[in-house]
């Protein structure tokens, strides 16, 4: 069918690069006048554009606001959640996604530890943005302006001893998240407890979410931190990846 021969034609630009009319009837076995005329319906569809220096073609427009719409259409949650699945099975901890609403995270989802002694957070809670390694990662890549007219309007309220309370040291913290690529925490938003988090980012480059890896303490020491860094980044990446952001 000529839908079907379409179609294996739009694929083959799926490379990134542009083609021949030549080199697609030589890589697809098609005559070179019927590549032609798929590709002239694909270009009048706007999916696909001709160069005007080599006469070869790329993606158009159309493409992108199909993909567009595509990504639009992807809930956080729901490409998450196989992830975090994974993630939890591969730590024995509680995996969270959060969001930032505000001068808040909100938990969206969470992959619950299936051991006696867990923490974390349950779906709904709301937590404060100046504590914790989950507030830390959704903070540390929001672009500079923004993240400084956050940080102007947070409180900064006690939530145990070892909160953060004076935005200079979590302006420091902001770029020790950001050269490392992912946050850790101990005790800041509750005792005994200990996290680490990273970042999720959308297509448009902006940090959709953070993926936290959360237990207690006891369980959670840094040399366990540090190894449960990479994973949480992985996921956090895999996660970005399916968003259409960076992976």
């Amino acid at each position: 069918m000529r839908v079907d021969k379409a179609i294996r034609v739009l694929l083959s630009f799926a490379d990134g690069k542009p083609h021949g009319v030549r080199d697609l009837s030589r890589d697809m076995g098609l005559p070179k006048s019927t590549v032609s005329r798929l590709i002239l319906d694909l270009a009048e569809a706007g999916l696909v554009t001709q160069e005007e220096e080599s006469g070869r073609y790329r993606l158009g427009a159309g493409a992108a606001r199909l993909g567009r719409i595509y990504l639009d259409g992807l809930d956080v949650r729901t490409v998450a959640m196989p992830i975090m699945a994974q993630l939890q099975e591969e730590t024995g901890e509680t995996v969270g996604l959060h969001v930032r609403e505000g001068s808040e995270r909100v938990v969206i989802a969470s992959a619950e530890s299936r051991a006696v002694v867990r923490s974390g957070f349950s779906v709904g809670e709301r937590l404060p943005l100046h504590a914790g390694a989950g507030g830390k990662a959704l903070l540390a890549f929001e672009p500079d302006q923004q993240r400084e007219e956050i940080i102007d309007g947070l409180s900064f309220t006690r939530l145990t001893e070892r909160t953060i309370l004076d935005p200079r040291e979590l302006r420091r913290e902001l770029d020790v998240v950001r050269g490392q690529g992912y946050a850790t925490s101990a005790n800041e938003v509750s005792l005994q407890s200990a996290s680490v988090a990273a970042p999720v980012f959308a297509g448009d480059g902006h940090v959709a979410a953070v993926l936290i890896v959360t237990g207690p303490v006891f369980r959670m020491s840094r040399k366990v931190l540090s190894a449960i860094a990479p994973l949480t980044v992985r996921a956090a990446r895999a996660i970005s990846a399916k968003l259409g952001g960076e992976s």
